[in-house]
């Protein structure tokens, strides 16, 4: 009981409850449907409550995730997670490619496909269900994981790996399915049928809507099963055939679907949707369901959102709630499209079958009477006045009737449509119809209606009619004594097959004997079926079952129940499946090979009163011990293959064959059944015509140009290679061998050919290589080759042609033009036929040819010349020789080119592979010892050894410190990514980038341009937003020379910073920061140098500058924000003046040094006509370089850039939120004089470089009030714009850096 109670929790069930809304159904949730379930649970009277899902909840049954809804986003994630999890296991394994491949295959492959058939995913889904797989298992197959995946899941037959893809196995389980339940007429089956009935009620078409173009229903049919595998049927060009599908008929002359009218119409999408739902609300499919009766106009009561009662559907409509007033508005809309002057334009005739609506109102032509069917009972209204013209109708009065409950049955009857008068409601008449369809009474047929043997058989079917071929007489006197025979178990029988690959045709015959061999009956017929699939083993399959099909004839024409007869047949295969008393269980034996043959067989079989031995027998036999069943066999063969040679008139092989009458569902395409496998054919039509485009692509062909190449041949030849030998013909077919010119892209900087060293290496130039040893080496494959083609017995000419070809290309380089084939000019056929073979081949291009990609030419050639009985045969056989023999060239270059790179014997491989180790190692050293930020604290204990004593490890510990390493380096490089991003989105963005130049001191500076006042505390956004993972302190550095690294440089870039300062007057600063002397000496030295002196009154500034030796300095000031840019100041209240040591200015720095509180008004310092330097956020934001007087704010004096000359200018010209305009270029590091020119201007460079230390020292100088700045409570700072602030001298340093590594070649903006 407790395990019973236990299994009632674990059930759950799901209320579907349906909520309108416009004429949409939406499901109810639990909120709005509540409801609940009470069960016992064994033997115990206490009710438990069952669990209830939402219609939106996932669960999980056999293997598959649901739920009510149909949603498959779950699903499809719950897929993907298993897909990423098999990717995670094979990528951090050491598996080699064998391995990988039987995992993916018979793990990976059964563990996502099992759910598949049930699914309802679209090809993006599992393209991108499947894609963490792909990108896993590829590298270890040693394919690049960016091939183009319809080469990874394309055919065959072009060269594709044919993969397994999750689309293409969804749909082949789909098909599976739906034809096996219907074969199997289960009760699986069964519902299909059902719903394939519904989805054709929606869809509102005559045609079985799986074979119609989905693209117009997609938007507005409701997505299900069905639905999918009609996407996939319509994506495929295939088609299904059912028989017991329900499709309707036309009912009337000139009737049409509404539906497809409306498409025509060209209404798509939801407009289609909304007026599919108004035709379901009125239960209507064809025209005839919404015209009057006369069949003229449309009955208007079928305008409006009001069910018609005049009418009634026998059909089993869905239930459709009302629709909206815009759906309403839609339908008129349309109906009207349909009328022309109020007429239909295609206006109806008579009947040609039974309506499924039932009319209220009928008309009886020959009593001119109308009778109405009401509550069961029938009124029967007689005409008031007959009329005697066409002008006058005759009326009828609803009060004038006569009441009967049956009116027994009238030979011819109408419907009716009653039209009232406008004089009064009692008063009608009547639009009718021509007379109504009765369906014919169809009785079976017995069967003793033959008069003889002879009609029963020609009454056959069509299917056995086309089997046994033109039927011999057959007299009474042999009927009887094959019945006898029968009876006493000694009739022989024997089934032989012939079949002709050149015209794609085969066919069977069959004979009857008795125990002595004499012949009592025989024939042969056609074996109907595509040419591309014929077989042998179909032909045989159709062998048997004429037998089988004549015997049953004879056993119920002679009322034959008991007997024995003997069945030969010279293959095996066919008869252990017809005669297999334990098939499988389910669909599967409804899925073999050529089932429409083998299901009808069995069938025969079973219903068979008699008993059928099966026996064996060796086809041709030529031995001793020859026996009467190989005379039978020989007999037999012969008559197939003189039916073969010279078919009856009416009886050639068909392309379409004949469907049996109980054939339950069928699959076409190309106008034929499909009787063979389908996961080929799926691939095929998924892919070929992409993969074909991709080859036509890259090599520059044309179609026909494509299809002169033998791709039969092709398949062939590369189905019969092993599964990883497939892989190398894949990669060298598709230009993917890993050449040194793939690995130029991040790999290698040269990848040059390994022999001559000299050239780039391409697929081409492998095997055109010039090298001595790569010469010689071609030679001598060339040479093997002609023997080896000279003993498959081609003709000489042929082989000389070839030869000549790939002499030209491997050999000479292709250089030039391709010469004439040896054969030119000469007039015998073989000489001609292998010329034309080879200007084709020089057109599809020499070295297609190692590829595998042989022009048809060579093998009609070789067919021509040796007059082959079987052409097609031989020159196949012939070209896939051919193409097998070129491939060992190709590859055999590879090999010897692996050998020089990778090493030929085991002990050269290592060693190189030894040393690449080693300095792959080193390089990390290196990288590590130039910049330790490279790797994160936490794992730089990976370089605290040595490097000696790393590479004396083992090979296995150095393979694992090397991924250590090169994860840490990721996982670095990965963390700074993020930080960089989080500070792109803090600085924002702006509208040009700002770039560096340089210019005359004659020109006119450039304004800078507005910047927005903006406060920190309100202006930036707070650290948590953006997930700072780090914090620093907010002390400010200690000295002037602090080297502040804390974090990676590519954090920043000048792009990346947005926010700027501006004020019109001086801020307030603290008075306990330090100034550096150094950087005040160079302002007060340069301002006494230059001697000029200004009035106070020109700036804005309030300090001066004194000591108490100083010497005589001009008039001028520096303002607040001036020195902002150097270091620290406060605000006083003194007019003027700097107070301090003066031991500065002589270079005798004392202990520490303060900006003071007295004024000295002698002294002072002045900006003269100087460099002015402008530079980004922080330097712009808290002052600049200028040389004007009429700024009101920036740094005054001269520029602390020791070795620019006076009249050269360093400037940023695009600021940051600035207007958008040209901006020069300033190439930092150039030594040569160069100009760049723009539109407007052209400016001069100079020859001299930037000073990279005092540019750092100023900038940390800034940083250092900036972060003195977080102290005070006025201006607060963020921690995110603090660390931001940190890393400014990272930034510019590694800009400078690269400046003067790119030399005068590398511009920055």
């Amino acid at each position: 009981q407790p395990q019973r109670r236990q299994y009632l929790g674990k059930c759950s069930w799901i209320l579907i409850s349906w909520r309108w809304k416009n004429g949409r159904a939406r499901m109810a949730t639990i909120a709005q449907a509540p409801a609940e379930i009470r069960l016992t649970a064994g033997t115990s009277t206490t009710k438990e409550t069952v669990p209830r899902l939402e219609p939106t909840d996932t669960y999980r049954t056999l293997g598959v995730f649901i739920n009510g809804k149909g949603c498959k986003n779950r699903p499809r994630e719950i897929l993907r997670g298993k897909s990423a999890e098999f990717a995670g296991k094979i990528g951090a394994s050491n598996i080699n490619a064998v391995t990988a491949y039987f995992a993916c295959s018979l793990h990976y492959s059964p563990k996502i496909g099992y759910s598949l058939p049930v699914s309802t995913f679209s090809f993006k889904d599992c393209v991108y269900i499947q894609a963490p797989t792909l990108m896993a298992i590829l590298p270890k197959l040693k394919i690049n994981r960016n091939t183009a995946r319809v080469i990874i899941h394309g055919p065959k037959k072009f060269g594709g790996l044919q993969m397994r893809h999750a689309y293409a196995e969804q749909c082949n389980g789909q098909l599976r399915l739906l034809l096996g339940h219907l074969r199997n007429r289960d009760h699986t089956g069964e519902l299909i049928r059902i719903a394939l009935s519904y989805l054709q009620l929606i869809v509102g078409s005559t045609r079985l809507c799986l074979n119609l173009p989905f693209k117009h229903y997609a938007k507005w049919v409701e997505p299900t099963w069905l639905t999918s595998l009609w996407a996939f049927l319509d994506r495929t060009q295939l088609m299904v055939d059912i028989r017991l599908a329900w499709c309707p008929t036309l009912q009337r002359e000139g009737d049409a679907t509404i539906m497809s009218i409306f498409i025509e119409g060209g209404y798509i999408g939801a407009d289609l949707a909304q007026l599919n739902r108004c035709r379901l609300f009125h239960q209507v499919f064809f025209i005839s369901d919404i015209a009057s009766a006369n069949g003229t106009q449309i009955d208007n009561k079928y305008r409006r959102g009001i069910r018609n009662t005049d009418r009634r559907s026998r059909w089993k409509w869905p239930y459709q709630g009302l629709p909206d007033d815009s759906a309403w508005r839609l339908w008129d809309q349309a109906l009207t499209y349909m009328e022309q002057f109020g007429k239909l334009r295609v206006q109806l005739g008579n009947w040609i079958t039974v309506s499924h609506q039932e009319w209220e109102w009928k008309y009886i032509p020959s009593t001119a009477s109308v009778v109405r069917e009401t509550a069961g009972k029938y009124r029967i209204y007689h005409p008031l006045i007959r009329a005697s013209t066409r002008r006058i109708k005759q009326l009828y009065s609803v009060d004038s009737y006569t009441e009967a409950f049956d009116i027994g049955k009238q030979a011819q009857w109408a419907v009716a449509t009653p039209i009232f008068s406008d004089v009064g409601d009692n008063l009608f008449t009547v639009q009718t119809s021509g007379e109504m369809y009765i369906a014919p009474v169809i009785e079976d047929p017995q069967s003793d209606l033959f008069s003889s043997f002879q009609d029963r058989i020609g009454a056959a079917p069509v299917f056995f009619s086309r089997l046994i071929g033109p039927l011999p007489t057959l007299t009474d006197e042999t009927l009887e004594a094959i019945g006898t025979y029968i009876q006493e178990g000694s009739l022989l029988t024997c089934s032989d097959g012939s079949t002709d690959p050149e015209m794609g045709t085969s066919c069977q015959a069959w004979v009857f004997a008795d125990k002595d061999g004499h012949l009592l009956w025989g024939g042969a017929g056609p074996i109907d079926g595509d040419p591309e699939r014929v077989t042998s083993y179909r032909s045989e399959l159709g062998g048997i079952t004429t037998v089988l099909f004549l015997l049953t004839q004879v056993t119920e024409h002679l009322d034959i129940t008991t007997g024995l007869v003997t069945l030969y047949c010279d293959n095996m295969g066919a008869l252990d499946n017809v005669f297999n008393e334990h098939p499988k269980r389910g669909i599967y034996p409804m899925l073999e090979r050529d089932y429409d043959y083998l299901g009808v067989a069995r069938e025969l079989w079973r219903a068979l009163p008699i008993t059928v031995r099966k026996e064996w027998v060796k086809g041709h036999y030529k031995g001793n011990n020859r026996e009467l069943k190989h005379d039978l066999n020989d007999l037999a063969d012969y008559m197939a293959e003189q039916f073969q040679c010279a078919p009856p008139t009416g009886f050639y092989p068909r392309r379409m064959p004949a469907i049996h009458p109980r054939y339950e569902a069928v699959l076409y395409h190309s106008g034929s059944i499909v009787t063979t496998p389908f996961r080929d054919l799926i691939y095929q039509q998924l892919f070929a015509n992409d993969l074909a485009a991709n080859i036509r692509k890259k090599n520059g062909w044309t179609v026909t140009q494509f299809d002169r190449i033998s791709w039969d041949a092709y398949s062939t030849a590369f189905k019969s290679q092993t599964a990883f030998r497939q892989v190398s013909v894949m990669k060298l077919s598709h230009d993917l061998w890993n050449t040194g010119a793939q690995k130029l892209f991040g790999q290698d900087e040269h990848g040059l050919c390994p022999a001559c060293k000299s050239t780039v290496e391409t697929m081409d130039h492998i095997f055109q290589c010039q090298h001595l040893e790569t010469q010689s080496l071609k030679k001598q494959l060339l040479e093997d080759f002609r023997e080896k083609l000279g003993a498959t017995g081609t003709p000489d000419a042929i082989i000389r042609s070839i030869i000549a070809g790939l002499q030209w290309w491997l050999v000479e380089g292709g250089a030039g033009e391709c010469p004439r084939a040896p054969g030119f000019g000469c007039i015998t056929g073989a000489e001609v036929w292998s010329t034309n073979a080879y200007a084709e081949q020089t057109n599809l291009g020499w070295g297609q040819l190692l590829r595998g990609r042989v022009s048809s030419l060579w093998g009609q050639a070789y067919a021509k010349e040796l007059r082959c009985t079987k052409p097609k045969e031989a020159q196949g056989k012939w070209t896939t020789r051919l193409i097998k023999l070129l491939w060992d060239i190709a590859f055999q270059l590879w090999t010897y080119r692996n050998g020089i790179l990778h090493g030929c014997t085991i002990a050269e491989q290592h060693e190189i592979r030894q040393g690449l180790l080693h300095a792959r190692i080193e390089e990390m050293f290196n990288l590590y010892w130039q910049d330790s930020s490279i790797v994160a604290a936490a794992s730089q204990h990976l370089f605290a050894q040595p490097l000696a004593t790393l590479l004396t490890r083992q090979r296995q510990y150095k393979l694992c410190w090397l991924r250590s390493a090169d994860g840490a380096v990721s996982h670095q490089m990965k963390e700074t990514e993020i930080l960089r991003r989080q500070a792109e989105r803090f600085f924002g963005t702006r509208q040009q980038k700002p770039s560096f130049k340089e210019m005359r001191s004659d020109q006119e500076p450039q304004q800078p341009n507005p910047m927005r006042c903006t406060n920190l505390a309100a202006d930036i956004t707070t650290p948590e937003r953006y997930g700072l993972r780090r914090r620093r302190d907010n002390s400010p550095g200690p000295s002037d020379d602090e080297d502040i690294i804390d974090i990676p440089t590519a954090m920043f870039e000048v792009s990346e910073s947005s926010y700027s300062y501006q004020s019109q007057q001086d801020v307030a600063f603290k008075p306990d920061c330090p100034l550096s002397d150094t950087e005040l000496e160079w302002i007060v030295r340069r301002s006494a140098s230059s001697g000029s002196t200004t009035s106070a009154s020109t700036y804005d500034s309030t300090y001066l500058y004194s000591g108490s030796s100083t010497g005589n300095f001009g008039g001028g000031f520096i303002s607040s924000s001036e020195l902002q840019a150097l270091g620290s100041c406060r605000e006083s209240t003194i007019s003027n003046g700097l107070s301090g040591g003066d031991s500065g200015i002589r270079g005798n720095p004392p202990s520490s040094h303060f900006i003071g509180s007295a004024a000295d008004s002698i002294s002072s310092i002045s900006g003269a006509s100087s460099p002015r330097w402008t530079v980004p956020f922080p330097l712009r934001n808290i002052g600049a370089l200028r040389n004007s007087p009429s700024r009101d704010h920036g740094l005054s004096g001269d520029s602390p850039l020791p070795h620019l000359r006076s009249e050269a200018l360093l400037e940023v010209t695009a600021e940051f939120r600035g207007e958008d305009r040209d901006s020069p270029i300033f190439q930092l590091g150039q030594n040569s004089p160069s100009s760049y020119s723009t539109a407007n201007t052209i400016f001069a460079l100079t020859t001299h470089t930037v000073d990279n230390l005092t540019i750092q020292r100023l900038v940390n100088r800034a940083i250092h009030w900036l972060l003195g700045q977080s102290q005070d409570q006025r201006f607060p700072l963020s921690l995110s714009i603090y660390w931001a602030i940190r890393s400014l001298p990272v930034y510019y340093e590694a800009v400078l850096q690269a400046a003067h590594r790119g030399g005068g070649g590398t511009s920055y903006y």
